[in-house]
């Protein structure tokens, strides 16, 4: 059981990692579309 109970922690904190990898990618996707859009809105 403690052997089972480790390979679902290890599971846990890779999912973690990969969810704060998409979370970062989709920030950084964010702030790419939402600067040249604030800076166009602020130029026209």
């Amino acid at each position: 059981m403690s052997i089972n109970r480790m390979k679902d922690k290890a599971d846990d904190t890779s999912w973690r990692a990969i969810a704060k990898k998409i979370a970062v990618i989709l920030g950084i996707l964010a702030m790419v579309l939402w600067l040249p859009a604030t800076f166009l809105n602020a130029v026209l």
